[in-house]
């Protein structure tokens, strides 16, 4: 891009013009990106969209104040979209009540203010079917103790069909569950017994280990392989083993000077070859693979089926029959950016999880949005009061939410003990 830039200025000749130029999601935009659109619309009309109350990308270095120089720049027509023909009446008003809660800590000073209304003719019956946030607080989640995917199963299976079809219709996930990495996986362990859990459109890690482990296993001299295995377990200088091999069209694994570990590496790749033959393991082994890939047994054995689904019907289209499976999708707030769906679930609502700081900052507080306006018809906000042996606060989120909440659900050992009768 700065090349690109570099060139339009040197050469303003050679810059296109087109009938219209449109930028979408102007929030998000960083400094060289906001360089190039200046030059592109020097040239031609442009129509820039974009809201500062959902600016999550600040790990590029994009920043809202962009826009909000755009807004008050008179070379610029402002329009407002004042109706949300998306949320219902509850969450119109609980991000309403976010924003000013916000206000009162000193938060979102340089905020555009503008309205967000709720839509009577698109969202009355949504509303009214679903009039609250609905408050969970689990008392425990750990490996043993997976209640938060226990309940979100269950939620799940009641889904009106009619529900199911309109996602489809709209070519979006049924459900989606946003949350802290931490709180995510244990979810998709759970659901993955009796959902198919679709993949994520943007993964903070694209690559696992197990995808070097299951490449060395088919090849053991596999070039990648060896280059993922030293990405997730450095050896040496890996940087230079690389470069050299690459350089002389040599086998990585022939610059690894350590017997000790390749020999390692070989040994959790064959129980990996095991685990997806579906043959039983040792202890010895059990113990050796999970602490190889820093993975529980049960999420490796997940994440290996997942992978091997990549060429499966679309998740909730059974082969020759109707789709009526709900379409589940897990991400992150980011990853969340441009979806909606039926339902949504917010896991890890408590202190230093979400929000992160105490106070929440500005990036807290887009999340918090973001999140919440993923919703057409019901959202979950989902705590709980210990996870793994930690003890853990609520989130002043649901202080500020308030009324916009339900009384609280609390889900136990006698209420999962209750799912099973």
């Amino acid at each position: 891009m700065y090349r690109v830039i570099r060139f339009f200025e040197s050469h303003p000749e050679k810059i296109p013009d087109y009938p219209l130029v449109i930028f979408d999601e102007y929030q998000d935009f960083n400094f060289l990106e906001t360089k190039l659109a200046r030059l592109l619309y020097s040239k031609s009309p442009v129509l820039i969209v974009g809201d500062d109350d959902q600016a999550l990308y600040g790990f590029k270095q994009a920043s809202p104040d962009y826009i909000r120089q755009l807004a008050q720049n008179q070379d610029f027509q402002r329009f407002e979209l004042p109706y949300c023909s998306r949320c219902t009446e509850v969450i119109v008003e609980a991000m309403t009540k976010v924003i000013s809660k916000a206000k009162v800590i000193g938060r979102l000073k340089n905020r555009i203010d503008k309205p967000f209304k709720y839509f009577p003719p698109d969202k009355h019956a949504d509303s009214q079917a679903n009039p609250t946030i609905i408050n969970v607080n689990c008392s425990v989640e750990r490996k043993n103790c997976r209640y938060i995917g226990k309940y979100i199963a269950k939620e799940i299976s009641g889904i009106p069909t009619p529900y199911i079809q309109e996602s489809k219709q709209l070519g979006e996930p049924t459900v989606l569950i946003i949350g802290p990495k931490q709180f995510l996986n244990g979810v998709k362990i759970e659901l993955s017994k009796n959902f198919v859990i679709g993949q994520e459109e943007q993964q903070e890690e694209m690559l696992s280990i197990l995808d070097g482990y299951r490449m060395i296993g088919n090849n053991p001299k596999s070039r990648l392989g060896w280059r993922i295995l030293l990405h997730f377990d450095p050896y040496g200088n890996s940087e230079n083993i690389i470069s050299k091999a690459i350089s002389n069209n040599e086998d990585i694994i022939d610059s690894i000077v350590s017997r000790k570990y390749i020999s390692k590496h070989y040994q959790i790749s064959n129980i990996i070859k095991k685990i997806i033959s579906g043959t039983d393991l040792t202890a010895e082994e059990c113990e050796k693979v999970e602490t190889g890939t820093g993975l529980a047994l049960e999420e490796i054995r997940n994440a290996l089926s997942n992978a091997d689904k990549e060429n499966s019907p679309t998740p909730g289209q059974p082969p020759g029959g109707e789709a009526l499976l709900p379409d589940i999708r897990c991400t992150s707030f980011e990853g969340s950016k441009g979806l909606a769906a039926q339902y949504i679930f917010i896991l890890g609502v408590n202190e230093r999880h979400f929000p992160q700081n105490n106070p929440p900052s500005n990036k807290d507080i887009y999340r918090l949005i973001v999140g919440l306006t993923r919703t057409r018809k019901r959202c979950y906000m989902i705590s709980c009061n210990h996870f793994g042996s930690k003890r853990l606060n609520p989130s002043i989120y649901k202080t500020w939410l308030g009324k916009e909440l339900s009384r609280e659900i609390y889900v136990d050992k006698v209420y999962i003990d209750g799912l099973a009768k």
